[in-house]
């Protein structure tokens, strides 16, 4: 099993012109997150990987991540795999705290309707190795992503 978690602290000051400010234009961004994986052998030849990540967000709030991943080793030169897993991305200053004007007019103006994107990502392949010395692996990847 593997696990872990992180914090980040960022702190900006955007300097705007005439024609493109922020409100406000300092702003301290707190991130924090926790994952676990761990691996689980079905059969000496079929494995199930499966993870979750936890991310708290200033613009999104909390997001759930998980990744469930499966492998079936069919010989020894041959791995058969696929997976889903779910990711986010997440309103940033420039989609909440934009002003832009042309001229005396607001031409844009960034807000809390911004909501973050989450992907849904379904991913499969072969892999082979026909030597100790050689090792290939091929990535088809379907993805759906919604607003």
């Amino acid at each position: 099993m593997v696990w872990g978690g992180g914090i980040r602290s960022a702190h900006y000051t955007i300097r705007g012109t005439a024609t493109l400010l922020f409100q406000p234009a300092s702003r301290t961004l707190n991130l924090a997150n926790a994952f676990v994986q761990d691996t689980f052998s079905i059969t000496p030849t079929l494995k199930l990987i499966g993870g979750l990540k936890l991310e708290d967000d200033p613009y999104s709030g909390l997001a759930v991540l998980p990744d469930v991943r499966l492998s079936w080793k069919a010989t020894d030169q041959v791995l058969l795999w696929g997976g889903v897993s779910r990711a986010i991305r997440s309103p940033t200053p420039f989609d909440r705290d934009v002003i832009e004007k042309i001229g005396p007019r607001v031409f844009l103006v960034g807000g809390p309707d911004f909501q973050p994107e989450t992907l849904t990502a379904l991913r499969s392949g072969p892999g082979s190795r026909p030597s100790r010395a050689c090792r290939s692996r091929s990535r088809p990847i379907t993805m759906s992503m919604t607003t």
